[in-house]
């Protein structure tokens, strides 16, 4: 067997899916403490970037094995070019590792890992100025 053959959203337990989120909240901190620094145009993009991140954190806990690479994919690439706009979708990250480590066989999960490190890293060198 390549991969496990089910998704972490199961009708009996809601709250694996969902109740992790309430720690999403830190992806807004930075608006809450610099609010003054922000735009309206940067808020209004600070608020579609979270939607976005939970549809397709949406889409990934309810796919199936191998069938959530594509959601990590997007994820992974929203979430790191997110981070032009705020730095706390740094806060994001780890919701894409839980998503990988739970649906994926310890192989492609350590792969997936090793991927997110790389995207950390580069989100954070190339737009530690556009932040700061």
């Amino acid at each position: 067997m390549t991969s496990f053959n089910y998704s972490i959203a199961d009708s009996n337990k809601p709250y694996w899916v969902w109740g992790p989120l309430l720690f999403s909240a830190f992806y807004f901190l930075p608006l809450v403490m610099n609010s003054s620094q922000f735009s309206l145009v940067n808020m209004v993009n600070i608020v579609a970037l979270y939607l976005g991140f939970l549809l397709l954190y949406s889409k990934a806990v309810y796919a199936k094995g191998d069938q959530v690479i594509i959601w990590l994919i997007a994820l992974t690439l929203l979430v790191s070019l997110g981070t032009s706009i705020t730095y706390g979708t740094q806060s994001l990250f780890g919701y894409i590792a839980f998503v990988a480590g739970f649906n994926l066989t310890l192989k492609k999960s350590s792969s997936a890992l090793i991927i997110l490190f790389t995207a950390i890293l580069l989100s954070a060198y190339f737009f530690a100025d556009f932040n700061a």
